[in-house]
Formats: C-alpha cells, sequence, structure tokens
C-alpha cells in the first residue's frame, strides 16, 4: 500500500513528520519532549569523598566477617548542594550516567555507596543526610506519579463517604491495610481528642521531661559477650522485614511500607542507607521528628491523662529499629540477658501464658475451696517515667557494645514530636524520657536481668 502525502493529515510543528492519526502525533511530541528535557537538564556534580584503603569496605569493626558486594547502578539526576570546606574531591559528571529510565532506588544506589567507600567524617555525614532526604522526597514524586494513572482509595472520615459501599475500592484498601479496611465497613470513627494545644502541651511536655535514674541500679554483666552489631545488615535480613511489616499509619512524610516495597522492592538501596547508619553510629535528624495521635481510654475525655500517645514515625526510621530490635533480641537469647518473668516485647504471645497462670490458680482454688486473692497493679506513665539515662546504663552493663550504645543514644538524642489535638498540631514537645510508640523497639531491654 503506497501512502499518499495528503493521507498523512497530522504534522510535527518542529520536523515536518506528518502522521495519519493523532495519537502517533502525540507519541512523536512527547520523544522531542524527552530529547529537550535530556539536553536542557543541569549536570550532577556530586562530591566524592576521599578514598581510603580497606580491606574490606563493608565492614564496621576489625572483626566483621566479609559479605558479598552488590553491582553499582546509576545516579539519581539531581543537583546537590555544594559542601562548604567539606574536603572532598568535585567528580566529573562524565564519570557519572544519567539513565532517567532506572527506578529512583537504584539511582540513588551508587551515591550511597561511593559514601560508603570513604571515611565516616561530619562533612560526609553530612552528605549522607542529604542524599536521604532527597531520596525520600523522589520516592515521594514518584509514588505520586502512579497514583495519578491508577485509581486513588479515598479513605473515610468525617467528611467524605465511606469506601465500604466501593467492592473495588475496599479490596485494594484491604490488601494493603487490613485494619483500616475493617474500620471502614464497620464505619468506626476513632473519638477525637479536644482539649486545647496548650494544654496538651503543657501536659506533654511535664510528662516526658527530664528524670533522673541510678547509675548503679545495673549490675555488670561478664566480659566475652559478642557486640549486637557483629555485622552488617544484610540485604535478606531487611528485605525480610519489608516485606512482613503490617501497612499501618505512616509518619510525617507519609510514605507507608507499601509504598517502600514498591520504591526498592530489593531492598539493597535501604540496606546501604542501615548500613552507613551503623557506620556512622548516627541517624539522620529527620527521624527523630514524629506526629503524635491521642487514643482514647474510659474516663474524662477532658483529662489528658485518659488519652493513650501513640507516635507515627516515619516508616523508613521504624524499618532501622526493627531490624536493630530484632539483633537485640536475638542477642538476648543468645546470652539469656532478660528475665523469665518478662513475657512483654517478645516474639511469642507472652499474654497468653499469663492467662493460662491466671485460669490454673483459679481452677486451683476452686477445687481446694480455697481463697484467693488477685492483685492488678498499673503503673501510671510507665513508659513516660523512665529516664534515658536507665536504658544507656541497661545497654551499657549488658556489654551489648559501644557502638550499639553509641547508636540508641544519638536516636534518643533530639527526638521530637508533636501531638494532634483539637484539630491542630502541638508545638514540638522534646523527648527527654522514654515515650512508647516513639522508639518502643528498644523497650526489650526493659527486662533485662
Amino acid at each position: 500500500m503506497i501512502r499518499t502525502r495528503n493521507s498523512l493529515q497530522f504534522r510535527c510543528s518542529d520536523c515536518e513528520l506528518c502522521f495519519r492519526t493523532a495519537v502517533g502525533l502525540n507519541n512523536h511530541m512527547r520523544c522531542h519532549k524527552k530529547q529537550n528535557a535530556s539536553t536542557n537538564i543541569t549536570q550532577l556534580e556530586v562530591p566524592v569523598p576521599r578514598r581510603r584503603t580497606r580491606r574490606n569496605r563493608n565492614r564496621i569493626l576489625d572483626s566483621l566477617p566479609e559479605t558479598e558486594e552488590n553491582g553499582h547502578i546509576e545516579d539519581p539526576l539531581r543537583q546537590l548542594a555544594p559542601a562548604e570546606d567539606s574536603g572532598f574531591i568535585t567528580g566529573s559528571s562524565q564519570e557519572i550516567t544519567e539513565d532517567e529510565d532506572l527506578p529512583v532506588a537504584e539511582k540513588y544506589l551508587r551515591l550511597f555507596r561511593v559514601i560508603q567507600d570513604g571515611e565516616p567524617t561530619p562533612e560526609a555525614f553530612t552528605l549522607f543526610k542529604e542524599l536521604v532526604r532527597q531520596f525520600c522526597n523522589d520516592a515521594k514524586s514518584t509514588i505520586e506519579e502512579n497514583s495519578n494513572t491508577q485509581r486513588r482509595v479515598v479513605v473515610n472520615n468525617n467528611d467524605l463517604p465511606s469506601v465500604a459501599d466501593d467492592a473495588q475500592a475496599i479490596q485494594i484498601l484491604f490488601k494493603r491495610n487490613r485494619k483500616r479496611a475493617i474500620r471502614e465497613i464497620l464505619r468506626n470513627v476513632a473519638e477525637r481528642c479536644m482539649i486545647s494545644p496548650t494544654y496538651i502541651f503543657d501536659y506533654f511536655s511535664t510528662a516526658w521531661g527530664p528524670a533522673t535514674s541510678d547509675p548503679t541500679y545495673y549490675t555488670e554483666a561478664e566480659d566475652g559477650r559478642v557486640e549486637v552489631l557483629d555485622r552488617i545488615f544484610s540485604v535478606k535480613e531487611v528485605a525480610t522485614k519489608l516485606k512482613k511489616a503490617d501497612n499501618t499509619s505512616p509518619g510525617p512524610d507519609r510514605i507507608t511500607y507499601h509504598h517502600w516495597r514498591q520504591i526498592d522492592p530489593s531492598a539493597k538501596t535501604l540496606t546501604t542507607i542501615f548500613n552507613l547508619c551503623l557506620e556512622f553510629k548516627k541517624i539522620p535528624e529527620d527521624w527523630k521528628s514524629a506526629t503524635t495521635i491521642l487514643i482514647p481510654k474510659d474516663g474524662d475525655a477532658a483529662d489528658p491523662r485518659n488519652w493513650r500517645p501513640i507516635a507515627l514515625s516515619n516508616t523508613l526510621y521504624k524499618l532501622f529499629t526493627k531490624c536493630l530490635a530484632a539483633r537485640l533480641s536475638d542477642w538476648c537469647s543468645r546470652y539469656d540477658v532478660l528475665s523469665h518473668c518478662q513475657k512483654g516485647f517478645l516474639p511469642h504471645d507472652g499474654v497468653l501464658e499469663h492467662n493460662y497462670a491466671l485460669k490454673n490458680a483459679e481452677l486451683i482454688a476452686r477445687e481446694k475451696k480455697r481463697e484467693i486473692c488477685i492483685a492488678w497493679v498499673d503503673v501510671s506513665n510507665a513508659f513516660g517515667a523512665l529516664p534515658h539515662s536507665a536504658i544507656f546504663d541497661a545497654l551499657h552493663n549488658a556489654k551489648v557494645g559501644q557502638g550499639f550504645v553509641e547508636l540508641v543514644r544519638d536516636i534518643y538524642c533530639g527526638s521530637t514530636t508533636q501531638v494532634l489535638t483539637n484539630g491542630t498540631k502541638t508545638d514540638e514537645i522534646p523527648i527527654l524520657s522514654f515515650t512508647n510508640g516513639i522508639i518502643s523497639s528498644f523497650s526489650l531491654i526493659s527486662g533485662s536481668k
């Protein structure tokens, strides 16, 4: 079939090329836009740390075993802010292959590994924090782009109709968050706290204020225990935690575990980020900010003591603490660190064992016709009253390793939260004593012998 020029009625204004349909012309115009964007894009200049000779770049301590190397991949198309007097060598943009078709996680993996190859200096940590922030921002942009092409699931609130009436929407929501889907079906709208933000700020500033502890309370353990962080995190270790993580409410960055499974399904980039935190013995300041919601208890709703605070931290930070808590849990089991009386914060269901013991005592008393007295003890503000110094002393005396203690100390240093109440947020409240929900993963050590 010979096509005449008259049959090609859709003409490109840039190159005079003609097409038979508008769809063909639109696809052609997209190619022009893509070529123009690649030509006009700002060249990336990445500060490269000074290299040093290391026997194994993935080692934290001299005694750590070797791990497999992951392949290098491409860099993100982002212009990083120059570091002032950082001592970095500015690399040539020709050394970086700009491939806009790479997934966002793969674009950043090589940059994080460049930092991993260098010295763990303060300047390198500053660059690391900036890269993590840009990585999260690009991840959110990717999520927003994908959400524009997919069906949006609207979560119910007081102003919008329930998604329970939409079969497809509730199925999608059930796959992502079963608890939220059940609440939507039952139309359970949680009671909101209407207490003044100023009053809430004053109350929790006092409840989470500084406290003291006795440094001689914990008995120092014997030497010979291997450190908790005796090796870096493996990709399998992080990927397993990410896969099993429930898709709960996100933190201030609004990124859920479901999103991270889409952004970095292999968990290689997340693993590299976590291992850099181990090497620096620090975490980014963005991870230390949380948003706290208040769950009603029984009693007067005007009394802040009748509201249970639950902190919503960024999921990237919570995944990191999940990995740390798993290491600490295995370490405690290996050296029999925890008291046999502790049932909370452990992998198995301790409530079941306590219920069995209580029911068994009741049956014995009934069979032998004896009296039995049962006392229920509830410690007021149990988590909020625990000084940070007590946690550091417990970890130090348990011989978990200096690196782990320094990392936990940095996690608690500078932690803040904003409480949601009366339709707004309070000012940032410093967390100067342990609070459940903010760094609850490390409450495992609370039952140590």
